[in-house]
């Protein structure tokens, strides 16, 4: 998905709710992976002329761009972040003396930020949160760390959100069309639709803040036999690597998934490499990366904001930005487990490109980033090198 914004609605543009005047200070993209895929959404920073803050976000659905509003509130019933963790699909929630039920749980993470935004929401930040509904009640809770945010939130009618910031109706973006474009997706929506109309069940729709509708279907390919050992040696560009490690790592990218082998190296002198064994899904091609020290460091905030297509220069080597996706790590049959996994610490977004037959690869989250340089090797020159 493109992060530029798919409204019409721009930071400095003011609009009156519930009879309080916002301006627009800034701008989110968030995602979340969920079903095999990453979804989006955009959230509005708004202050109020009395310095009240409040959340619009802005949604592609099948059933066109939804906007909601959300703003932030003190429970009367406060809940811990161990009670929320612990809390199911289904659970019944009670902060205000209303009662709602939670209908998602997940992990979002912080994509793109224009202008004013809340603290602490930088590139890469991680949250997470669930959503709950009762009719058209809904009720968000986010936490990270020690903090804990509520949310009161409801959707506008189609039209309202645009007449009240002056703004023209936005259409479906090339995201949201290809996203709805299964026809047997959409018959089994119309059919789930019509089942809520008739039961009632309305605290079911996929309507609150960041849960986006369900997926199409997700193509996805299972990792191939691992050809080489924990604790093997060979020669690779010259210098003499030791396989200190073996990860299965799921590389995640909109409408597929997969999985590979990365084996983390470490030669003669103490520097590390990594040797990835084939980049897409079928391919038999290896990457040797090593760490690149680029004279202008990129930050993740920075590397949130490169887009699909976009031409980009780290280490000296300037690419055109071929994938945009999410890895996520775990230690394979014959490497070492470690006691306990931080999904924060396992879980990246990426992306890369090539040029020239050399490749550039950035994976980043909240802890940091590294940027890496490969060069390509078919399968004949790694097994020659680490005979078994």
């Amino acid at each position: 998905m493109s992060l530029i914004n798919p409204t019409q609605l721009r930071i400095g543009a003011t609009g009156t709710i519930d009879g309080v005047e916002y301006r627009v200070m800034g701008r989110l993209v968030m995602s979340v992976f969920d079903g095999g895929d990453n979804y989006y959404w955009n959230e509005f920073n708004l202050e109020a002329t009395y310095g009240g803050v409040a959340t619009l976000v802005y949604e592609e659905t099948q059933r066109g761009g939804e906007w909601r509003f959300f703003i932030l509130f003190d429970p009367e019933m406060p809940l811990s972040i161990a009670d929320a963790r612990a809390l199911r699909l289904g659970d019944r929630l009670n902060l205000d003396g209303t009662e709602v039920r939670i209908n998602f749980k997940g992990r979002s993470c912080v994509r793109r930020t224009e202008g004013k935004v809340p603290q602490g929401e930088v590139c890469g930040a991680m949250e997470e949160y669930l959503n709950a509904v009762a009719g058209d009640k809904m009720v968000v809770l986010s936490w990270v760390g020690k903090r804990m945010e509520c949310y009161h939130g409801y959707t506008f009618a189609r039209g309202v959100a645009e007449q009240l910031f002056r703004i023209p109706i936005a259409p479906p973006s090339d995201y949201a069309k290809s996203l709805y474009s299964s026809g047997s997706y959409l018959t089994m929506q119309n059919f789930l639709f019509i089942c809520i109309a008739l039961f009632g069940l309305l605290l079911f729709m996929p309507t609150c803040n960041r849960l986006v509708s369900r997926p199409h279907e997700v193509k996805v390919f299972s990792s191939q036999p691992s050809l080489l050992k924990m604790g093997s040696a060979g020669n690779l560009n010259g210098r003499n690597y030791h396989i200190t490690a073996h990860n299965l790592v799921e590389i995640a990218e909109t409408g597929w998934r997969w999985e590979r082998h990365e084996y983390p190296l470490t030669d003669d002198d103490g520097h590390s490499a990594l040797l990835v064994a084939g980049e897409k899904p079928g391919s038999k091609r290896w990457w040797l990366f090593t760490i690149a020290d680029p004279s202008l460091p990129m930050t993740p905030e920075q590397a949130g904001n490169v887009l699909l297509g976009q031409s980009v220069t780290a280490d000296n080597l300037n690419i055109k930005v071929q994938d945009l996706f999410i890895s996520t790590e775990r230690p394979a049959g014959d490497s070492p487990s470690p006691d306990w996994v931080d999904l924060n610490s396992t879980t990246h977004y990426g992306f890369a490109g090539s040029s020239g037959g050399e490749m550039v690869m950035a994976r980043w989250n909240k802890h940091g980033i590294s940027i890496y340089r490969g060069t390509q090797l078919s399968t004949r020159d790694v097994m020659d090198r680490f005979k078994q």
